[in-house]
């Protein structure tokens, strides 16, 4: 499990620190929201359970919705479940139909991010799904990224009442994005590169031209007084 941040938004599409989610998770409406500083984060979201309170025990959370899989109740969720980015996740869906036993899904749901997000792919029998529709054999979800997403499941039947769950997941360990990657390199090269100039400036002095005479000079002083060391074959070397 995951304990979510306090007034905790998923990232965007637009990067990490821009969310555009409607949803706050894990709410106190007396603490800052992060991610929340340009005009697009700013005017996405609303309060719920929390709306017009002055701090979290002022929230109308009860343990129930604590632990709620609704986006309805984002407000008051506090931990889910964690995956690591490698995961292929395969949803098990059962349907509890009143005064029957819980029963596999067997009809085709859609699967939707309720936060907009896109980093992930559905595939469907090893192959990629282009739409949100799943049959209910072999349909898993690929992590394209990182931190929480937040899935809805709508079953798409004519002959089953109109049903709909939802579900968190938190992902970790994700590689390094491109850009970022791209941006150490960059600083490393940079750096090894100073390195090297200092390196070279100290050891061959203020004058290059003077500071190499130095040097040759020095050599040849050296190698003039080396002597040379042979080995026998009967001496290990």
């Amino acid at each position: 499990m995951t304990s979510l941040p306090t007034n905790y938004r998923p990232p965007s599409v637009h990067g990490r620190e821009i969310s555009t989610s409607p949803n706050v998770y894990n709410v106190d409406p007396s603490q800052a929201v992060p991610r929340s500083v340009k005009a697009v984060s700013k005017n996405s979201y609303q309060f719920k359970q929390c709306a017009g309170a002055a701090s979290k025990t002022d929230c109308s959370c009860s343990d129930k919705l604590r632990i709620s899989d609704l986006a309805a109740n984002s407000d008051c969720r506090e931990n889910v479940y964690t995956v690591t980015y490698s995961t292929i996740f395969t949803p098990e869906l059962l349907v509890t139909l009143f005064g029957e036993e819980p029963q596999p899904l067997n009809h085709t749901y859609l699967i939707t991010e309720v936060n907009g997000r896109e980093e992930y792919q559905i595939y469907q029998a090893s192959q990629t799904v282009l739409s949100p529709n799943c049959n209910f054999t072999n349909c898993s979800i690929v992590f394209l990224g990182s931190e929480l997403f937040h899935f809805r499941v709508t079953v798409v039947s004519d002959t089953i009442c109109n049903y709909e769950t939802e579900f968190l997941l938190f992902v970790v360990d994700a590689p390094l994005t491109k850009t970022l990657h791209n941006t150490i390199t960059v600083h490393v090269g940079a750096i090894m590169f100073i390195i090297i100039l200092i390196y070279y400036t100290n050891s061959k002095g203020a004058d290059p031209e003077g500071g190499f005479k130095r040097e040759k000079e020095k050599f040849n002083e050296n190698s003039s007084s080396t002597s040379s060391i042979s080995c026998s074959k009967d001496i290990p070397l």
